[in-house]
């Protein structure tokens, strides 16, 4: 699993894009844990994507049957993923967001139908329909002076720019949201942190049995931290952080970086 940062692709929208796909292959081949005539019957690739803004984690397969798995797992919501995120105004308890979303290709942009907002818990409310996209929150803590809460947030459905715009549509815009979010707030945090990303964080993945965490990046940490007044947490690694100091170089998968 990688620790993903905020601005990296996850896999590339291009033939010329480095993304986080292009690293694990070069890590890969490092290692000495692939090769280039392996390559040519399976590519090892990231599992689940992240918008480019988006840190945390993402899974990565490096055989056909992981692959195979990991998939399986995510298709029928066995593997569960957990996202923090601070939104505007003030939003307590628990509720799910339900609705059906459209995407603008040309603007890349999602758009929603039939929203419905329930305060209650939704973890065992169904789907009744593929098209339809639902996500769970839960409220961490409180900022009433600013009017922020921190959220917890489980995807029922997995689809391009959910969450950010399931919080927008509600009157709840993530802090950083360019596409969703609020403008002038989006401003102040630029001045006040350098913020330039939405402020969103897979934070943990897995089953019911085994759960992986990955840590929050500095931005994330400082942000939250001077908020919400919380206890700073000890920097475990998740089974691989991503770096940009990596050793290996992504253009050039069999050679490390100098």
């Amino acid at each position: 699993m990688f620790n993903k940062p905020p601005g990296i692709l996850s896999q590339k929208a291009r033939e010329e894009d480095l993304s986080l796909n292009e690293y694990w292959i070069g890590y890969l081949l490092h290692e000495q844990k692939t090769s280039e005539e392996a390559l040519l019957s399976f590519r090892p690739s990231v599992m689940n994507r992240l918008d480019r803004g988006t840190s945390g984690c993402v899974l990565c397969a490096k055989t056909l049957m992981g692959a195979n798995f990991l998939s399986q797992g995510l298709k029928d919501h066995t593997i569960h993923k957990y996202y923090h995120t601070i939104v505007k105004g003030i939003l307590l308890g628990s509720g799910v967001i339900t609705a059906r979303l459209t995407k603008d290709e040309r603007r890349n942009l999602v758009q929603l139908q039939d929203l419905t907002h329930c305060k209650e818990d939704g973890k065992n409310l169904p789907i009744d329909s593929a098209d339809l996209t639902q996500t769970v929150y839960r409220t961490m803590a409180v900022n009433r002076e600013q009017g922020l809460s921190l959220v917890e947030v489980e995807l029922k459905s997995g689809k391009t720019h959910q969450i950010r715009s399931h919080f927008a549509s509600i009157g709840h815009p993530i802090a950083g949201d360019r596409k969703y979010g609020d403008f002038q707030w989006n401003q102040q945090l630029y001045k006040a942190f350098h913020l330039d990303s939405q402020l969103l964080h897979c934070r943990q993945v897995g089953w019911e049995s085994v759960k992986i965490d990955a840590p929050y990046f500095s931005k994330f940490q400082q942000i939250r931290d001077f908020y919400f007044c919380l206890r700073r947490e000890t920097a475990l690694h998740a089974n691989m952080e991503f770096q940009r100091s990596s050793r290996f170089f992504p253009g050039r998968f069999n050679q490390p970086h100098q």
